[in-house]
């Protein structure tokens, strides 16, 4: 997913969910980030949920594997979304958390933000 010319994840989509970040887990929370997923280009999106749901299978053998949806997380976080070639380091390193943090997001919640 890094070697893709453009990422999965626009950084303008990235930008808008990360202040969602800091909202509690609730309904209307989950309708946000769902409407701003859904202005990611279809073959992003559809490419986008093809891999959410398989790295949520993943976390239901947690117990085995060690990957919860924190670890997958850190691990496609930085592959999913790059920041702009402009963005100086220190930022980079405060949104590879937020980065982190939206992947976290989005398989944890994936039946939420799914649209059917």
């Amino acid at each position: 997913f890094s070697e893709l010319p453009a990422p999965l994840l626009p950084w303008g989509i990235v930008e808008t969910l990360m202040p969602i970040l800091q909202l509690a887990h609730d309904h209307e929370k989950m309708e946000t980030v769902k409407s701003i997923i859904q202005q990611v280009p279809a073959p992003h999106y559809d490419t986008l949920f093809f891999l959410l749901k398989h790295l949520n299978n993943v976390t239901l053998c947690e117990d085995e594997n060690m990957m919860d949806a924190t670890n997958l997380g850190i691990v496609f976080g930085p592959t999913l979304m790059l920041p702009p070639a402009t963005m100086t380091t220190v930022n980079i390193a405060t949104n590879m958390v937020a980065q982190n943090k939206i992947v976290e997001l989005l398989i944890a919640n994936l039946q939420s933000i799914s649209i059917p």
